[in-house]
C-alpha cells in the first residue's frame, strides 16, 4: 500500500490523500495549459497505460489480464492509434509480454528499490 511504501521510503505519512478522480477537470484544464504554452503535446497515434495495480490478495485470479485486455480493447477502437506503451518491472514484465506487448528497453537500477525499468509496447499496426 501507499503508507508501507512511505514507511519503507523513511518518508512521513501525508496528512491528506485527495484523489486524482475528484479533480479530473483541473487536470484537464493543466494539461490544456501545458500544450497551449508549447511544454506539452497532443500525440493521437500513441496510447499510454499507467500504473495498473491488482490487490496481491487477489493475484493470480485473471483480473490483471482482463483489465489491461480490457484498456487495450477500448484503445484499438481508435484508428488513429499506432502503438500502446507503458513502463512496468523487471517484477511485472513477464506479465505483460504474455500480452503480446514487447519490450523496448531496459534502464537498470531505475525505480526507487533498485528495480529495474521495462519500456515495453504493442505494435497495432
Amino acid at each position: 500500500s501507499f503508507i508501507k511504501d512511505c514507511e519503507f521510503l523513511n518518508c512521513e505519512n501525508p496528512t491528506h490523500q485527495p484523489k486524482a478522480t475528484e479533480h479530473i477537470d483541473l487536470m484537464i484544464q493543466m494539461i490544456n495549459g501545458l500544450i497551449k504554452k508549447g511544454y506539452a503535446y497532443e500525440n493521437k497515434q500513441t496510447a499510454n497505460i499507467c500504473w495498473v495495480f491488482i490487490d496481491p490478495d487477489y493475484h493470480s485470479n485473471g483480473l490483471g489480464t482482463k483489465l489491461v485486455n480490457h484498456c487495450v480493447d477500448i484503445l484499438k477502437r481508435d484508428d488513429q492509434l499506432n502503438v500502446i506503451q507503458l513502463e512496468t518491472s523487471n517484477l511485472t514484465y513477464k506479465f505483460y509480454e504474455k500480452l503480446n506487448f514487447k519490450i523496448q528497453y531496459i534502464k537498470k537500477e531505475y525505480w526507487p528499490n533498485n528495480d529495474d525499468l521495462y519500456f515495453m509496447n504493442m505494435d497495432l499496426i
